[in-house]
C-alpha cells in the first residue's frame, strides 16, 4: 500500500495564482459596402465614433518590386460593438434610436 506523507505546518507555503490574460473573441465578420462607414459603439457608455484602423504587413516579402502588400484592420476595443453604416444618422436608424434635426 501506498503510505501518505506528514507535512508540518511550517513548510507548507501558499503559491501564487497567475492571472488569465483577457483575450477579445471574435462574434462575427461583417463586410462593409462601398461608401459606408464603420463605426464603434461603447455598449458601457454609449459612445459612438469611427472605428480606428491599423496597417499591417501582410506579407514578409514582396511579390512585385513596386507594390507593399498592406492591409488595414480594426482596432478592436472591449465593450464595443462595430456597425457599418453611410452616416451616423443612418445609424442611428439601423439601431432603432430617432433623430430629430
Amino acid at each position: 500500500m501506498k503510505e501518505t506523507q506528514y507535512t508540518p505546518k511550517d513548510k507548507i507555503e501558499n503559491v501564487r495564482q497567475v492571472e488569465v490574460q483577457k483575450q477579445l473573441k471574435l462574434h462575427h465578420r461583417e463586410t462593409i459596402k462601398k461608401g459606408h462607414t464603420l463605426f464603434e459603439i461603447n455598449t458601457a457608455t454609449r459612445e459612438v465614433k469611427k472605428a480606428e484602423y491599423e496597417t499591417v504587413n501582410d506579407a514578409p516579402y514582396s511579390k512585385s518590386r513596386f507594390a507593399a502588400v498592406t492591409k488595414q484592420r480594426v482596432i478592436i476595443r472591449e465593450n464595443c460593438v462595430y456597425k457599418s453604416a453611410l452616416n451616423i444618422e443612418n445609424l442611428f436608424r439601423k439601431l432603432g434610436y430617432s433623430v430629430k434635426k
